[in-house]
């Protein structure tokens, strides 16, 4: 704690009615040592300021203390408190403004401090809490914005099949062909659908998933694509996470999806699933043998809206969504290359937290 008060007398009343196991007291007798001490220390949780100092009038000290960047919750103390003072500290940014003559026991000097702590604890919450917003404001738009132009295009691509499809000189072979090429449009159109509706509104309660029966059931949902690009997956013995099974299973999907469509040209898909160890959490490791992507552009791939050079047919909303689930996971997604020259993407989860159920998805 910083007490800012000139008088010796107070300022040892004031520390000797503070319990010396919860306060750890600094006396400053003049705002400019006030100043030095908020220059060399980080650690003050609270200060206490009077407004009758030997270097300062009135508020010009609290309004100068609230000006340095380390300056801590702050309470005015003052032997004359009356309306007008308390407004103009309050509008300050002081967190309260104490009478001395009310201080009468240890117990409400205590509580007067401890509650400016918990008020601007719960205040950098707040400020939190609003950049979070705002952030997610900026993300939710950019979604929005990649969702019209990833969902716009496969549109405008199945109307020139449909119009196609109308033409009577189009021989069976081609048209069946186009029918083939318009079926799948939808059928991404869809997935890319499906993953933006779950990772905005999946609501699913978390439990403990078996990820090889998740990895299961994308293959499953991708079996038109994998019989199509000829792709396998092999599984290694995967641990179980914990989770919500909606979101995770479309995450699975997505992944699943960008390996087999971004395999080299030319090569059957090979996906390995496995499983690293870590200390703290459960990492599955999704191996394919497509091309890669340059080590500078790894954590791009990510981001909405971006298509890096390597990969020009990518899907951004999906691993942008995959990036978006693992964060309200507490976990994480990176991808690196690997050395059979594809790419690794690395999902891990944290541990079960403390008193969560074994509900089994």
């Amino acid at each position: 704690m910083l007490l800012v008060e000139d008088s010796l007398t107070d300022a040892a009343i004031a520390h000797g009615m503070l319990p010396d196991d919860r306060f750890e007291v600094e006396i400053a007798t003049s705002l400019s040592e006030a100043m030095d001490l908020l220059e060399w220390s980080l650690d003050f949780d609270v200060g206490m300021v009077d407004l009758h100092l030997p270097d300062a009038r009135a508020l010009d000290a609290p309004r100068r203390l609230l000006a340095h960047p380390n300056v801590p919750p702050l309470v005015v103390v003052s032997g004359s408190i009356d309306d007008r003072l308390v407004r103009e500290s309050l509008r300050l940014g002081v967190d309260d403004v104490l009478d001395k003559v009310h201080v009468t026991t240890p117990q409400v000097l205590a509580r007067v401090l401890s509650h400016a702590v918990e008020r601007a604890a719960f205040r950098t919450a707040l400020e939190a809490q609003n950049r979070a917003i705002l952030g997610g404001n900026t993300q939710l738009r950019k979604m929005v914005e990649q969702i019209a132009h990833d969902l716009r295009n496969p549109m405008v691509a199945m109307r020139g099949y449909a119009k196609a499809l109308d033409r009577d000189e189009i021989d069976e072979e081609v048209r069946q062909r186009l029918r083939h090429e318009l079926a799948a449009v939808a059928d991404r159109s869809l997935l890319a659908l499906d993953a933006m509706l779950v990772d905005i509104a999946d609501t699913s309660g978390r439990s403990r998933i078996n990820v090889t029966e998740m990895v299961a059931w994308a293959h499953d949902m991708l079996h038109e694509d994998f019989v199509e690009s000829g792709a396998s997956i092999m599984l290694e013995d995967l641990p179980d996470v914990w989770g919500q099974p909606a979101s995770l299973r479309q995450v699975v999907l997505n992944v699943l999806h960008n390996a087999i469509r971004h395999c080299t040209p030319g090569t059957q898909p090979r996906i390995r699933v496995r499983a690293e160890l870590v200390p703290d959490g459960e990492r599955i490791v999704f191996s394919d043998n497509g091309p890669g992507v340059p080590r500078a552009q790894l954590e791009t791939i990510f981001g909405l809206g971006e298509r890096p050079p390597a990969m020009p047919g990518h899907a951004a909303l999906g691993l942008a969504s995959v990036r978006g689930v693992m964060t309200r996971h507490n976990g994480t997604v990176i991808a690196r290359n690997n050395d059979r020259g594809g790419l690794d993407i690395v999902l891990t989860f944290p541990r079960r937290r403390p008193g969560e159920g074994d509900a089994r998805a």
